[in-house]
């Protein structure tokens, strides 16, 4: 029996919210853990699934709200996290000159 790619994709998804949620069970973090659980999740989607890159921007909005939210509102560490996000997306993006991934496998 051999798994999909889009079944193993699934599967590294489920497998990432069923530890996330226990983490966050455990050390009792769950607000505002489940916006790190949740921006996370959306990163790797996006990393993924390239048909859905926006999906990284939503887990860096999570990622940064979740930071805000742990600093108790703190406009500085806002600031700080946003141009953290910006930096990061401005690595990690891709240019119109690089190529996609292939698939080489035959079905």
């Amino acid at each position: 029996m051999s798994i999909r790619p889009r079944d193993d994709f699934r599967l590294i998804v489920a497998v990432l919210w069923l530890l996330g949620m226990a983490a966050l069970l455990r050390v009792r973090f769950v607000w505002p853990g489940i916006l790190f659980l949740g921006g996370v999740t959306a990163l790797v989607v996006g990393r993924y699934r390239p048909e859905l890159r926006h999906a990284g921007r939503i887990g860096t909005a999570l990622i940064v709200l979740g930071v805000w939210i742990t600093t108790r509102f703190n406009f500085p560490a806002l600031l700080i996290a946003l141009g953290t996000a910006i930096i990061i997306a401005a690595i990690f993006r891709q240019t119109p000159d690089s190529k996609t991934d292939v698939d080489h496998e035959l079905d």
